[in-house]
């Protein structure tokens, strides 16, 4: 790989999208460690939570990797 193609590669990290859902995930772990641990429906709740929070970032970094963020996000100037 030389350094023009080095320079176009986005790393997911540095997107605003990905930031924020970096954001709300540690929102989300935030409000989820209130839950008491002998609460056993509560604490199902919170692993879904903490899934679908952790998903977003995943999700992004996926896209990103697939040219289909880069693709929305050009296709929206």
């Amino acid at each position: 790989m030389n350094s023009d193609d080095e320079d176009d590669i986005i790393q997911p990290e540095k997107l605003p999208i990905y930031r924020k859902g970096k954001e709300i995930f540690d929102m989300v772990n935030k409000i989820t460690s209130l839950i008491p641990e002998n609460d056993e429906y509560l604490n199902e709740v919170r692993a879904c939570m903490l899934s679908d929070a952790a998903l977003l970032t995943v999700k992004v970094a996926g896209a990103e990797t697939a040219g289909l963020y880069w693709t929305i996000r050009q296709g929206s100037r």
